[in-house]
């Protein structure tokens, strides 16, 4: 999905086995009975962190993502945690815009992207 993105993540055939079968804290997005992206989260000191959340391309636009977002942050409330952090490519304007109007705010950039037009 972030083929291209220098601090994206992929998944081995094993990471998607694990995933299908630990649903505890990660998962495959399914809709229409396609697998149309993944998800994972953990929670360390109280502190619920969304690791994952990537939607292929080719169903992005459906709602898919702030469904999951809404599911997530439901879970780590039930879960009691104190607050939610996670990381995006801010490069990534989709998912920005999508944490922003889910009530994240920016606590800091850690990536600078730079592009020089020759």
């Amino acid at each position: 999905m972030f083929l291209n993105s220098p601090n994206g993540t992929t998944y081995t055939d094993e990471d998607l086995e694990k995933m299908v079968y630990m649903p505890d804290k990660r998962g495959i997005c399914i809709y229409h009975g396609t697998s149309a992206g993944i998800y994972e989260f953990d929670i360390k000191d109280n502190t619920g962190w969304i690791k994952a959340l990537a939607i292929d391309p080719d169903f992005q636009g459906n709602g898919i993502g702030k469904k999951v977002l809404n599911s997530l942050i439901c879970e780590l409330k039930r879960r009691n945690v104190d607050n939610i952090e996670l990381c995006v490519i801010s490069a990534n304007k989709k998912a920005v815009r999508l944490y922003e109007s889910s009530g994240f705010v920016t606590e800091r950039v850690a990536s600078y992207w730079f592009k020089k037009h020759i």
